[in-house]
């Protein structure tokens, strides 16, 4: 048998989620993490872009994994105190997380497929690889990426997934290395070299664990793309993440027709209906808000002919206060429009008086003096407050600067 074998059940046995090993070494103490190296091990460390193996080593949890000058090496966090009694020549129980390794094993045999589809059949080339606990990256290498293109693809993978084909591990040595035509270029540095194959159809080396065939994945699912560094980021899922995917985003449609009174089938058209018919109802809102406060700036404009026109609106959003002081503005007034249900306040006046009474150059060292955070530029300014006593100082000083600034306007 193949001594990296032996050494790695994860590569002998993959499927394989117990077993007992020997302790080889220990390195550090129980509290600062222990590190424990084994006769063989059933835990994958990290790398290739897969993630290690979580699981237990007589108890205690293994929180990291990694493979250091050759060597597999456990990271033990101890919360029962058992990895405190380890030794080495102790033989002791290991368990992996079975869920774990298998849904690791179905988004690296998805990603060896989507990679291979993009390079056999269109030419591009797979730059890295990510799998992550939702979903799985790769960056190719296209400047552009499309949904005609994404069908294409994913029609592909979903033919060599319904139509299974073998995925092969070889090992070389024994095996000559030159006789397989690589996908990408093989590391250097090793002596034992692991060519994973699907089915007489790509070779690729790879360290990483992998499904017996294709159509152990069930299902692929390109989720969306994104350009990234002038190529493309592909989002995906595979395997049974794919099919739970699939059932929850069944599930939320089922209960949205349901909500909106119709069938699964026109779920669609329903849902684009109401969400026209919600834009209308904004416009229209947007429209009234507007008419509003053209209708109160009007009138305090004519019951307060002069000075600083002060609005105080205890139950409208900051949208709707600056909406009122722009309508103020708009008459040739000065106004502070007092938002109570954000803690906010809106200052506008018109453009024309910018140039001698910037607001921004006014209210900010008032604004800094009363804990408030805001801003704004000549004709306009926004605070916001945590408390109303900070937001009733800042008014006041506001209103002092403002109404000197009128007087003298």
């Amino acid at each position: 048998m193949n001594a990296l074998l032996a050494e790695r059940w994860y590569y002998e046995e993959p499927s394989r989620t117990e077993g007992t090993a020997r302790i080889e070494e220990i390195r550090g103490d129980v509290g600062e993490g222990l590190l424990v190296r084994l006769d063989r091990t059933l835990f994958y460390p990290e790398g290739g872009g897969q993630p290690c193996d979580s699981g237990e080593i007589e108890g205690c949890r293994v929180v990291d994994v990694q493979e250091i000058e050759g060597f597999v090496w456990h990271r033990l966090d101890d919360d029962s105190g058992r990895c405190a009694g380890f030794r080495a020549g102790d033989v002791v129980q290991l368990r992996i997380d079975g869920w774990r390794r298998r849904d690791h094993t179905q988004q690296h045999t998805g990603q060896h497929l989507l990679s291979a589809v993009l390079e056999q059949e269109h030419g591009i080339h797979t730059l890295s690889f990510h799998l992550g606990t939702t979903y799985s990256t790769i960056d190719i290498s296209a400047p552009a990426f499309d949904e005609e293109l994404a069908g294409t693809v994913a029609a592909e993978v979903e033919a060599m997934i319904r139509t299974p084909v073998p995925v092969i591990v070889h090992y070389c040595p024994p095996e000559d290395v030159n006789s397989f035509r690589l996908r990408k270029k093989p590391p250097v540095d090793e002596s034992v070299i692991r060519i994973v194959e699907i089915g007489g159809y790509d070779w690729s080396p790879c360290g990483g664990t992998h499904l017996v065939s294709t159509g152990d994945l069930r299902l692929l699912e390109l989720l969306s793309w994104e350009r990234y560094k002038g190529n493309t980021r592909l989002y995906f899922v595979a395997g049974d993440r794919a099919v739970a995917m699939l059932h929850a985003i069944h599930d939320t449609a089922q209960k949205a027709a349901a909500a909106f009174g119709t069938g699964l089938a026109d779920l669609g058209e329903r849902a684009a209906s109401i969400a026209a018919r919600i834009a209308e109802q904004d416009r229209r809102i947007r429209r009234l808000v507007q008419e509003r406060a053209v209708m109160e700036a009007s009138m305090m404009h004519a019951a307060q002919p002069e000075g600083v026109l002060v609005f105080d609106q205890a139950d409208r959003s900051s949208e709707e206060a600056a909406e009122t002081a722009k309508a103020a503005a708009a008459l040739g007034r000065v106004a502070l429009v007092q938002c109570r249900s954000e803690h906010a306040v809106i200052v506008q006046q018109p453009q024309q008086a910018a140039p001698s009474a910037q607001l921004g150059v006014l209210l900010k060292p008032v604004l800094a003096s009363c804990n408030g955070k805001g801003g704004g530029g000549p004709a306009f300014f926004r605070a916001s407050f945590s408390s109303d006593e900070d937001m009733t100082a800042f008014i006041q000083h506001a209103l002092t600067l403002l109404d000197s600034g009128s007087s003298q306007h």
